[in-house]
């Protein structure tokens, strides 16, 4: 049985989980989220633990509210068709980035609804999913997800729906790069004049192609821009001007000079310990250290990150 000290983060419970129905090895993760506010186990986290166990017919000690410590035993992995509620307004692309390796190595195409939240603070939003899929996709995975109702944390809850073909691992590499920027404006039961006031900020920054969606998922506004496969998503906040939003967004972006940005580099890294290749990214944060601390423990690897002309190349080694 592998241990972990998940101290650093819900993270490192989610990659933890993934590589234990992946590898078949049962896993401890004590000190969960040690260092939050609210530590141990939320709803979202809960979620995640749960949809892993019934997806490789595991069983688990520990899963309650607030747990600190949990036992996770793996079984089979089986395929087909899911459904999970996380109960809040807890991130469904979280919970899907958890299951998505683990349902690769299934017996059968898999089609997953999961209700909770869609635009969450620190989590990605469904549009930064989204492009992260399509990510996966072109290295040569078989993933869709589509919204089917919009959800703004922590109030309101919506729906996606996730389906995955099984496959082997693929390489990572030549991930294209593009200048061009576009953006999306989501708002929901709020003035419509904040989406345009966000807009008229891109646009005065260059960024034409902007894209207003009206939609009702509870009390919300979120800005995402991308070049290629960066990405950034900004919420909306009470108190923030919506200016603020968009102008933090666009000095976010401006700050990505990699393959992917500081968000996918941490999300792929399970995907680059399984396939191989490499990516570049502008920033080393924490979470992609505390994550390969948890992917080397299960995997006979070493993850490198070497600086080069201003970025870090992320990259594996066998051992």
């Amino acid at each position: 049985m592998i241990e972990i000290d998940a101290s650093g983060g819900g993270q490192m419970l989610r990659t933890a989980l993934s590589l234990s129905a992946i590898t078949g090895i049962p896993v401890r993760v004590y000190n969960i989220r040690k260092k939050r506010e609210k530590p141990g186990l939320r709803y979202q986290h809960l979620a995640a633990l749960r949809s892993v166990r019934k997806i490789s017919r595991g069983s688990i000690e520990g899963d309650y509210l607030g747990s600190e410590e949990i036992i996770f035993e793996p079984g089979k992995i089986v395929g087909g068709k899911y459904e999970f509620d996380i109960t809040t307004a807890g991130s469904t692309t979280l919970l899907a980035q958890t299951i998505i390796p683990i349902l690769l190595k299934s017996n059968k195409p898999s089609t997953v609804e999961i209700s909770g939240g869609t635009f969450n603070k620190f989590a990605p939003s469904y549009d930064h999913f989204l492009n992260f899929i399509k990510l996966l996709n072109l290295m040569g995975y078989g993933l869709s997800v589509e919204l089917l109702k919009p959800g703004y944390a922590p109030l309101s809850k919506g729906k996606i729906r996730l389906k995955v073909k099984p496959g082997k691992f693929h390489s990572i590499t030549n991930i294209p790069k593009e200048e061009r920027v576009t953006a999306i404006i989501r708002i929901s039961s709020l003035p419509f004049h904040i989406a345009l006031r966000e807009k008229k900020v891109f646009v005065q920054n260059n960024i034409e192609d902007v894209r207003i969606i009206e939609e009702e998922g509870g009390i919300g506004n979120v800005v995402f821009a991308k070049k290629g496969f960066i990405g950034i998503d900004v919420l909306g906040e009470k108190g923030k001007r919506a200016e603020v939003v968009a102008k933090e967004c666009i000095e976010m972006l401006r700050e990505e000079k990699g393959e992917v940005d500081r968000f996918t580099a941490d999300q792929l890294m399970i995907y680059l310990s399984l396939g191989g290749g490499s990516y570049t990214s502008s920033f080393l944060t924490d979470h992609m250290v505390l994550n390969a601390k948890v992917v080397e423990k299960f995997l006979s690897i070493r993850f490198d990150f070497k600086k080069e002309g201003g970025l870090y190349r992320v990259n594996v080694k066998h051992i």
